[in-house]
C-alpha cells in the first residue's frame, strides 16, 4: 500500500511487517529519506496497473507543483518530474498504454486550471516534455480518472464546480457530457465497471456508468445518456 501526506513523504507500506519498507520524498535537487521537512504536500498518488512498479504523484509546494513518478523498486531519484504553475491535485495512468498519464491541476491568479496527457517514452531524449493533450478548463481539476475501453475518454471533477465532466481528447473544445446531479463540488468519482471488466460473466454497458460522491453527502449513480451534451446543442453552422 502506498500512502502520501502533507509532510511531502510518500509512503510504501508492507502489511506483513506492519511498517513502511520504504519513503520517497522530493526536495530541490535530491530525494532524501526521514522527516518531511521539504515543504511539498502530496495531493494525489496513482499506481500504473501495467507496470506496478511506477507510481505517479501530484505535489503542491507554496503555488506551484509537480508531477512525480517514482520506481518503487529503488528510490534513489524520481524517474520523471516536470514542474507546474499551480498545485497538482489528480493524477492517472492509462488503462492499456503504461507510458500515457493524465494529471489536473489547480487554478490561481497567475494560471488557469488544465487537463494534460502526457507521454513519458517521449522524455527518455533528455528533452524538455511536453504534454500530447491539453485542455484549459474553467475550474480548477480535483479528480481525473480514464474511461475503460474508451482510450480517449476522461472523467474530470473540480473544486468549486459541482459537476462530473467526461471529455474527449479528440474533440476538447467542450465536455462530452456533464453530470450535473449534486449542489456542492464533487469530492470524488469512480466508473462503475472500472475494476470489473475481466470478469466474463460481467456485462459492461460500455462503461457508462459514473458513481460521484460530493460535499453535499450525496452519493450519485449517473448515466452518461442521462448528462447534457453540449455537441447535441451547437450548430453546425453561422
Amino acid at each position: 500500500l502506498c500512502s502520501g501526506s502533507n509532510d511531502g513523504i510518500i509512503r510504501l507500506w508492507d502489511f506483513r511487517a506492519k511498517q513502511s519498507v520504504s519513503n520517497f520524498t522530493l526536495v530541490e535537487g535530491s530525494v532524501f529519506h526521514g522527516q518531511g521537512t521539504s515543504g511539498y504536500k502530496v495531493r494525489d498518488l496513482r499506481v500504473c496497473g501495467a507496470e506496478p512498479w511506477k507510481l505517479a504523484a501530484g505535489m503542491e509546494s507554496n503555488n506551484e507543483g509537480d508531477i512525480v513518478v517514482w520506481d518503487l523498486r529503488q528510490n534513489k531519484k524520481p524517474l520523471f518530474r516536470k514542474r507546474e504553475e499551480t498545485a497538482v491535485h489528480a493524477v492517472d495512468w492509462h488503462p492499456e498504454h503504461p507510458s500515457i498519464l493524465a494529471t489536473g491541476r489547480t487554478s490561481a491568479q497567475h494560471a488557469p486550471g488544465a487537463i494534460k496527457v502526457w507521454d513519458l517514452n517521449m522524455s527518455a531524449n533528455g528533452t524538455d516534455l511536453l504534454p500530447i493533450a491539453k485542455i484549459i478548463t474553467a475550474e480548477g481539476v480535483s479528480n481525473i480518472m480514464w474511461r475503460p475501453t474508451f482510450r480517449t475518454h476522461l472523467a474530470v471533477t473540480y473544486i468549486k464546480i459541482p459537476v462530473v465532466h467526461v471529455w474527449d481528447l479528440k474533440q476538447h473544445s467542450s465536455p462530452l457530457a456533464s453530470l450535473c446531479g449534486h449542489t456542492k463540488p464533487v469530492a470524488d468519482l469512480v466508473w462503475q465497471d472500472a475494476h470489473v471488466l475481466s470478469r466474463a460473466d460481467n456485462v459492461s454497458d460500455g462503461c457508462c456508468w459514473v458513481l460521484s460522491c460530493s460535499e453535499d453527502g450525496t452519493v450519485q449513480r449517473q448515466h452518461m445518456c442521462n448528462g447534457y451534451h453540449p455537441f447535441s446543442h451547437q450548430r453546425n453552422s453561422t
